[in-house]
């Protein structure tokens, strides 16, 4: 499980914005909420 984790924390330091989910997931977040109308959760 911490594996997956560090795993995935890793990705997010080194991998550039354009190919990163996290990154990627919370714009489009942003997106869904602010131009779309969607509630939040």
């Amino acid at each position: 499980f911490l594996d997956g984790a560090r795993s995935i924390d890793n990705h997010f330091y080194s991998t550039s914005f354009d190919k990163n989910i996290p990154v990627l997931l919370g714009l489009l977040s942003v997106w869904n909420v602010s131009f779309l109308g969607f509630s939040a959760r």
